[in-house]
Parts: C-alpha cells; sequence; structure tokens
C-alpha cells in the first residue's frame, strides 16, 4: 500500500470562518460576546430579557412584561457596570473596547413566550 503526500490540514479558528458569514448577515462578533455576557450576568432572567440587538454601543433587549422593564430600568447602571467590566482593559477579549455598551434600551417583546 503506497501512501500519498497529502498537505497537512491547516487548523483555523472558527472567529476568522464565522465573521465573514455573521458579517454578510449584519452581526458584529462584538454582539455576540456581549449577548454572551449579557446573558451570563442574568442567569435564568435572560430567557425573559433577552438581547437582541447592538447599534454602535447600545445594547438592546426585550423584556416580557412592563413590571420586568421597570426592575431592569433600576438596576440598568449595576447592570451596565457589570457589562463593561466583562469588556474593559485588561481583558483578552480581542474585541473587546472600553466602552463595549455604552447604554442598554429596554422594550417590551411582542412575541408571546
Amino acid at each position: 500500500m503506497r501512501l500519498r503526500n497529502k498537505k497537512p490540514k491547516v487548523l483555523r479558528p472558527a472567529r476568522l470562518i464565522v465573521s465573514p458569514w455573521l458579517e454578510k448577515l449584519g452581526i458584529k462578533p462584538q454582539s455576540l460576546a456581549v449577548f454572551e455576557a449579557w446573558d451570563r450576568l442574568l442567569g435564568a432572567e435572560a430567557s425573559k430579557a433577552r438581547a437582541v440587538g447592538m447599534k454602535q454601543s447600545v445594547l438592546f433587549v426585550d423584556v416580557d412584561s412592563s413590571a420586568r422593564m421597570h426592575d431592569l430600568t433600576l438596576r440598568k447602571p449595576g447592570l451596565l457596570r457589570k457589562l463593561q467590566g466583562f469588556f474593559g482593559p485588561g481583558t483578552h477579549d480581542p474585541f473587546a473596547t472600553e466602552k463595549a455598551v455604552s447604554d442598554i434600551i429596554f422594550r417590551i417583546s411582542d412575541e408571546k413566550r
């Protein structure tokens, strides 16, 4: 049996493969990192207050009720500070910026949960 001279496969980071496709869909990789940080920050509550988009450094969050929107609005300064802590100086995230999230806009979701 004769072995062929095959070129070794080169592994590329998934970020390099996925990023161009996300950009075609209008999704920035930094947004995905912010969405993940939001989910970690809220834990189980994240299913009722879902990060749905970003424009510049403003995070848009759909909430399931006006009561939850009121609660999150009261907690907004702390939530914003914690989110900024995820992406502040000294992080190892290549998409990190000092102000990855400058504001959070809460809105009532049209979807039934």
